[in-house]
């Protein structure tokens, strides 16, 4: 959804993290890739997730990924990661893809592609 006063795009996900090991894990950091087209080459802009809604889009109703979030062993977090993007860093340009990448307290990412993304600006 773009907020037009303040040309900002914020970007909700729901996200369910498991952990399939035995012992406890901490995820220390969740990010939103962007990768786009620019004067002849890919660039990825790395955002940080947040922790309060963007000023684009209403607050969840459900729980917020908020790092660092400790996960015990086989268990798992269902919630919303929210960003929020400046229309003038992406403004105009070919978005190539959206990620999701998140690491944990031993340094592994993981990242995974986020489907299709939705305005729903006009929605009630």
């Amino acid at each position: 959804m773009v907020d037009s006063e303040k040309e900002h795009i914020g970007i909700l996900t729901s996200v369910t993290i498991t952990n399939r090991a035995d012992a406890a894990n901490t995820l220390v950091r969740a990010r939103l890739l962007i990768s786009y087209a620019w004067d002849g080459a890919i660039h990825v802009l790395a955002l940080p997730s947040l922790t309060k809604s963007p000023v684009a889009l209403p607050p969840p109703r459900e729980d917020v990924f908020v790092s660092p979030a400790r996960i015990e062993g086989h268990d798992a977090f269902t919630g919303w990661c929210m960003f929020e993007v400046s229309e003038a860093l992406v403004g105009g340009r070919l978005i190539d893809s959206y990620e999701l990448q998140f690491d944990d307290a031993h340094g592994v990412s993981v990242t995974c592609p986020l489907g299709y993304l939705r305005d729903v600006a006009h929605e009630t």
